[in-house]
């Protein structure tokens, strides 16, 4: 890592934790962005609302005055809300018959006879039922914002070029003709949908990366979590290569705030304003948990002679001649703001911590449930940066 990059890192760092510490003197009690009340109360239909994303809204919603009904199948968190009107029923599913998952039919009944200001959908997947749901839902909302991703673009995750609202959603064909489960196309498909039905009355939302409280997939509090364990922290790629993504909670509020403006268009959703490298990120976990641990950064073409896995053992990290910038300028025109990230990094932390204890105590409990294991191993980990260290002490090879 050079000088400037270094600089760089502990200036980003260094703004950081002071922004940390200035959100939690002025927020201390986790009061809404943006302030108070609404000054109009929305009647709010959420489609889901009771995982990772369905609370951020639904909390900010209430937050605001709204009245919010949520309508999904029961299943997930059914103690969340007591006080909060829940409809019953299905969107609709094809099952999972190697996991022994049936097929569920489309069931909107609860639906009918009932009129709502706006609707916020962060349970669409299939075009088939989204087409379904928001046909009967035409008539009976004014405002309509679909959870899509970035993950429509076809080039996302294959090159480095730049991607925004604009940018191709390759050849998309009807949904009968594709085979299995395609998550970026089913999006894009579902995008259409919506706007078939309720044209100029929808905001397609497509986030990247959604990170932070509730979030059970840990490919970004796997970070926090390795920083607060201290030591050696193998750091991969280059310093200065970006990163993106998004505090849950600022895309809960900017939800409700696009229902609260009845704003319609595709927007990108995504941090941040400028670049953020993956050095400012990683010392921004060591300037929020733990300033004690260290960082080696580790080239991308060592990594893949050691074969780690960019993502998954890697989480949050590509290699940078296929990791794009999304651009979000639209999102922030329309709207959205981002917490401070030391606030993000934390509440990712806490809730992994509190997680890997749930898990943990269940398999001692339990021998036969699963144990909880880091995305990249400890073992690996000391592994590859034996061999890497090693790597820097060998004499270099002689020309031939």
């Amino acid at each position: 890592m050079n000088d400037s990059s270094t600089r760089r890192a502990l200036l980003g760092a260094s703004a950081l934790l002071a922004a940390g510490a200035l959100a939690r003197r002025v927020r201390a009690d986790d009061k809404p962005a943006g302030g108070g009340r609404a000054s109009k109360p929305l009647k709010l239909l959420v489609l889901g609302g009771t995982r990772f994303l369905g609370p951020a809204i639904v909390d900010y919603a209430l937050a605001r005055g709204h009245k919010v009904t949520l309508f999904n199948r029961g299943r997930s968190n059914p103690e969340l809300y007591p006080d909060v009107e829940k409809l019953e029923g299905n969107r609709g599913s094809h099952g999972d018959p190697g996991r022994g998952r049936a097929a569920e039919p489309v069931d909107l009944k609860s639906l009918e006879g009932r009129t709502w200001d706006a609707a916020i959908d962060t349970s669409g997947y299939w075009p088939e039922f989204v087409e379904a749901s928001s046909k009967q839902l035409a008539e009976q909302v004014g405002h309509y914002t679909f959870i899509s991703s970035i993950s429509v673009y076809p080039g996302f995750g294959k090159s480095a070029d730049d991607l925004d609202e604009d940018s191709s959603l390759g050849d998309l064909k009807p949904r009968e003709e594709y085979k299995g489960f395609d998550y970026g196309a089913f999006k894009a498909l579902c995008e259409q949908a919506c706007e078939k039905h309720m044209p100029g009355r929808v905001a397609n939302v497509r986030p990247g990366l959604i990170v932070g409280d509730r979030d059970e997939t840990r490919r970004f509090g796997e970070w926090p979590l390795r920083v607060h364990a201290g030591g050696e922290v193998l750091a991969p790629g280059r310093p200065e290569g970006h990163c993106q993504f998004i505090d849950v909670k600022d895309l809960g509020r900017w939800c409700v705030h696009l229902a609260e403006n009845n704003t319609a268009g595709v927007f990108n959703a995504n941090g941040f304003p400028a670049h953020l490298s993956f050095a400012e990120f990683l010392h921004g976990c060591k300037a929020a948990i733990r300033p004690d641990c260290s960082f080696t950064w580790v080239d991308e073409a060592f990594l893949a002679t050691q074969k780690l896995n960019p993502w998954q053992e890697l989480p949050n990290w590509m290699p940078s001649d296929v990791l794009p910038w999304v651009k979000v300028e639209r999102a922030i025109a329309a709207g959205l703001t981002f917490r401070p990230i030391c606030d993000t990094i934390r509440d990712a932390l806490a809730w992994d911590l509190a997680k890997r204890a749930e898990v943990q105590a269940a398999h001692a409990a339990d021998p036969k449930s699963p144990a909880w294991k880091a995305r990249l191993a400890p073992e690996r980990e000391r592994e590859v940066l034996a061999a890497w260290h090693a790597s820097r002490k060998a004499p270099a090879p002689e020309p031939k």
